[in-house]
């Protein structure tokens, strides 16, 4: 999983996103709850201005995190993504920017 991280971020770096986020998406595969390879996607999606997208794949992962253990995605990866948000566009309270419904009503 390490070297697919590493190497999805490589050629992220490069400029290869396609090729990137095939890197992501095996290691995503491969270990569906780790938060790295979720990452590593998110990053693709935000270096290729697909903030929209970036935003659903946290969602996606929020609502299986939630669904299989009971947690949250960490405040890093939730600050990556809100950061992108439009400086218009208001930030519900609490909300990190991303639909807290997924992950429960209990704060």
């Amino acid at each position: 999983m390490h070297a697919l991280e590493a190497l999805a971020r490589r050629l992220c770096r490069l400029g290869r996103h396609l090729d990137a986020l095939e890197a992501a998406f095996a290691a995503i595969t491969g270990e569906p709850l780790r938060e790295s390879a979720h990452a590593a996607l998110i990053e693709i999606f935000l270096a290729e201005g697909n903030v929209a997208q970036a935003r659903r794949q946290l969602e996606r992962y929020a609502a299986l995190l939630w669904s299989e253990m009971a947690i949250r995605p960490s405040a890093e990866l939730t600050k990556v993504v809100a950061s992108q948000r439009s400086p218009r566009a208001p930030v519900p309270e609490g909300s990190y920017g991303v639909r807290t419904t997924a992950w429960g009503a209990d704060g």
